[in-house]
């Protein structure tokens, strides 16, 4: 079995449930839903949405990651300076 079958079994199974806007999202990031307009979209660009969202999270990584390191250093530093741990 794919991946593609497998997200869409699971979708299925947790339809209705806590669980199903989870997996609508992991299946809707991955891959293009379904459902299609049958007529042309009212603005017209190279980049469509979800490609778009794509490329702004996968930006949005490494900065979160060298903040979160960052938070890390100056809480130590901090702790250290003013010998709260001890």
């Amino acid at each position: 079995m794919s991946l593609k079958s497998n997200l869409h079994n699971l979708k299925e199974r947790y339809k209705g449930k806590k669980m199903a806007p989870a997996f609508n999202a992991i299946h809707t990031f991955l891959y293009a839903p379904n459902e299609t307009t049958h007529s042309g979209s009212h603005v017209r660009v190279v980049d469509d949405l979800k490609r778009t969202m794509n490329t702004v999270i996968m930006a949005l990584v490494p900065v979160l990651i060298f903040w979160n390191i960052q938070c890390w250093i100056s809480a130590l530093c901090c702790c250290r300076c003013r010998k709260w741990c001890s």
